[in-house]
């Protein structure tokens, strides 16, 4: 963590931090669980990670993912490149299957802006075709399709023109969505904008793990602001052209906290990444208010209202633990139970089903719908798994019991699929891919959920 900054948040915030919370598991019974029929159930996925490279009429598309593939170097990278994925693009129908036969009744995936607008203001009719394909097979199957329009790519002619990091980008974008809002508005009830635009902001601009790279905890604040702002824009012309449908934003909640309760210094870290990762977007679309640890301030009175409802990706939570006077690293204590391995600019993943309650509490302010729209596990431990799976639903089901607008629940993922600098080793998927057959196969550490869904759910 960069000096400055660090004395920083000493100057701008409480000594309070938010309370860490711990439940006595050996006194609830996790599979004591209840959800209403109106409950959508379903899972999550993105484009590039499941369809590739690949494309309409037979060609390859490359965005800004692949161009940061090239850069890197792969021995200190680490990860494999994306390639085909799990070739969703011409296998959507038989895994649209699997979905039906797993009884779910929705799914969040999202369309991928470089296949669909390769050049500015040149649009594939053929690419659009295709996502109008998936829609309606997956209607045909009785599944509601929710779609995000942004999940952590675009084209490289965006690229060129800085991305997000410029205001005036955003009207580029706004044109791709209206684009494809404008073809498909009728059929799909649900649209994400962004997804996690504070999380894109983070890893592209402050740890550098994810396109273009870049290493500003300011630019990172200019790009979060931009796509919350677009977010505002866009959502207001959704409403325009259909009043009927229900426009969302998918942000990732991780909640922060002290390694040691009595250490100022980590409180004081854990207290400042906490808002900018769990409070900022909340309070951005409450008040309109808008701050990046006074690195960067804004206020747009437009923003409230601009959401129906809010999504929740909630993996697990990060503790910070002092390393230096002035240096803090993301830890895990010596007894908590580890689900994943660390990546990079990240300490492990943990089983901590308390904070997808805290992050429904964070939620809950906006006092509008909650969708989970993401939740899994990597390990390859069935038991593990099985455990994630079952305090996780627990959890959902003693919020709803207790008045939370919990409206879904969508599994990261149905197949393993592409794990952005993880590559391919990450393992999230209800089935297996083995990659060189493309063959799946049900893993059996997600058989609980799949009977939970089977016993709860409802077509809508």
């Amino acid at each position: 963590m960069n000096k400055k900054f660090f004395l920083l948040f000493l100057i701008i915030l409480p000594l309070n931090a938010t309370r860490e919370l711990h439940w006595d598991w050996s006194t609830i019974d996790p599979t004591a669980i209840y959800f209403p029929p109106y409950f959508y159930w379903g899972t999550a996925d993105s484009a590039l990670q499941t369809e590739g490279i690949v494309t309409a009429n037979n060609k390859t598309i490359s965005n800004s993912w692949t161009e940061y593939e090239t850069q890197q170097n792969a021995a200190s990278y680490g990860q494999d490149r994306v390639g085909v994925a799990c070739e969703r693009w011409t296998r959507y129908k038989e895994d649209i299957q699997r979905m039906k036969e797993c009884g779910m009744n929705m799914h969040r995936f999202s369309v991928e802006w470089a296949k669909i607008e390769p050049e500015e203001n040149v649009f594939d009719e053929n690419a659009l075709q295709h996502y109008e394909d998936v829609v309606d097979e997956l209607i045909a199957n009785g599944i509601t399709p929710m779609i995000t329009l942004f999940h952590h790519t675009y084209p490289l002619w965006f690229a060129k023109k800085g991305g997000f990091e410029h205001e005036a980008n955003m009207y580029a974008f706004k044109d791709f969505a209206l684009k494809v809002f404008n073809r498909l508005h009728e059929k799909i009830p649900y649209w994400i904008i962004f997804n996690e635009p504070v999380g894109y902001a983070l890893e592209g601009y402050h740890t550098g793990n994810y396109p273009p790279g870049k290493k500003s905890l300011g630019l990172a604040g200019k790009v979060a602001l931009n796509q919350l702002n677009a977010h505002v824009m866009i959502a207001r012309e959704f409403k325009r052209i259909n009043a009927n449908t229900k426009v969302g934003l998918s942000t990732i909640f991780n909640p922060l906290d002290a390694y040691h309760k009595w250490n100022f210094l980590e409180r004081a870290a854990a207290k400042a990444f906490d808002h900018i990762v769990n409070d900022l977007t909340i309070k951005f679309f409450k008040t309109g208010k808008f701050n990046w640890l006074y690195l960067k301030r804004h206020h747009n009175v437009l923003a409230p209202g601009t959401l129906d409802f809010i999504g929740i990706n909630y993996y697990t939570h990060t503790m910070i633990k002092q390393t230096g006077l002035f240096s803090m690293t993301a830890s895990n204590r010596p007894d908590e139970v580890i689900i994943d391995k660390p990546s990079k600019g990240r300490g492990c993943k943990v089983l901590y089903p308390e904070g997808l309650y805290r992050s429904i509490c964070y939620a809950a302010k906006l006092g509008i719908p909650i969708f989970i729209t993401e939740n899994g596990a990597a390990t390859e431990n069935v038991e593990l798994r099985e455990e994630y799976i079952k305090k996780h639903l627990f959890v959902l089901s003693k919020a709803i019991a207790e008045g939370y607008p919990i409206h879904g629940y969508l599994f990261w993922t149905l197949t393993d699929c592409f794990a952005w600098r993880k590559g391919y080793t990450n393992k999230h998927g209800i089935y297996a891919v083995d990659f060189t057959t493309q063959e799946r196969t049900f893993k059996p550490s997600a058989q609980y959920l799949i009977d939970t869904i089977q016993k709860f759910s409802n077509n809508h």
